[in-house]
């Protein structure tokens, strides 16, 4: 017993993971899609949507209404694998189409019985008046039970409403982002699991090749997302959100800042107006021997022509102090020792 114990208790200093499962067979994301086929706005010319690819900006178009067309899809194999065999010839399934707007509460659902043979394809479509968006649009395809078991089975879902199955959603960005207070940045949270050329193991991306660079934050994980959207100021959480900030932060200074400094021309002119902003603010503590903005960058390009190794050290030392991650590291282990 005392053997039994010890095992089903992590021992002190050890962690537990916790699993999550469904009782029951889901269908895979592949099964289950959706895409924009063309939008119209304010009865204008139609749009082709952009087949697969789950984000659509709208943020620089004004227009009163859109209608909205998507293509959805259900293969026949996902009836076979969500169903028992007694229940494939009269499937209780639906697809339900949610189009959502957390800005204003808005939720449109379209509803779409699934045949019993074959594959299902069909064009579900959406008006939408501008007044009731704001912020983001998410359309999702959810399969769903429609009626309860009357013999339930092990391994597949009994109760109507439940959910089996869904497609990646697809985002409309209606409004611009709204940019970080240090205006160097537009801070974006996405699923990178729906995302073209975007790896869902990773926590960022960050890309600088634009007039506003764009730091995208990983949704997938929602125990993440609560630590990095948490608003305390005390406790392990605010530690734990200062130090996975700071990791972040340290890439993203170094990047942007690299970015300004590989940009100068010989006259010390930048590509982007944000990186003439970020150097204003990381120069004077990399050539703090220089007296103004002119002879710091003067400084900077001679350090940047005899080697980049010298010039990312000094990069590396001066966003660590900028970012304080000693001291965020120290109070964090300090909340971890109590």
């Amino acid at each position: 017993m005392a053997e039994a114990r010890r095992r089903g208790r992590p021992r002190r200093g050890e962690t537990t993971r916790r699993a999550r499962f469904l009782p029951f067979r889901t269908a895979r994301p592949s099964d289950v899609r959706l895409a924009v086929e063309h939008l119209v706005l304010d009865g204008g010319p139609t749009r082709d949507g952009a087949g697969d690819e789950p984000v659509l900006d709208l943020s620089a178009h004004r227009f009163d209404t859109l209608h909205l067309a998507l293509r959805l899809e259900v293969a026949a194999g996902a009836i076979r694998h969500v169903l028992p065999p007694g229940e494939r010839h009269d499937p209780p399934l639906a697809v339900a189409v949610v189009a959502g707007c957390a800005g204003t509460r808005l939720r449109a659902v379209e509803r779409i019985p699934v045949p019993a043979a074959g594959d299902l394809e069909a064009t579900v479509t959406f008006d939408l008046r501008r007044a009731d968006l704001r912020g983001e649009v998410t359309v999702v395809a959810h399969l769903v039970r429609t009626r309860e078991a009357l013999r339930p089975r092990a391994g597949f879902a009994g109760h109507a409403a439940a959910i089996l199955g869904a497609s990646h959603p697809i985002r409309l960005h209606i409004d611009p982002a709204r940019r970080s207070r240090g205006g160097h940045l537009d801070v974006r949270y996405e699923s990178f699991s729906s995302m073209v050329g975007f790896d869902a193991r990773t926590l960022f991306r960050l890309e600088t090749e634009r007039d506003t660079p764009v730091l995208w934050l990983n949704m997938d994980r929602p125990e993440v997302r609560q630590v990095l959207d948490s608003r305390g100021r005390t406790g392990p959480v605010a530690r734990a959100r200062e130090v996975t900030f700071d990791a972040v932060a340290l890439v993203v200074w170094i990047r942007l800042a690299a970015s300004a400094l590989w940009a100068l021309d010989a006259d010390g002119r930048t590509a982007f107006p944000w990186q003439e902003a970020v150097l204003r603010e990381i120069l004077p503590a990399l050539v703090p021997e220089a007296a103004d903005h002119d002879s710091r960058v003067r400084a900077a390009l001679r350090l940047r022509d005899e080697g980049p190794a010298e010039l990312l050290a000094g990069l590396e030392a001066v966003v660590q102090v900028r970012t304080k991650v000693l001291d965020h590291v120290e109070a964090l282990a300090k909340e971890i020792a109590r």
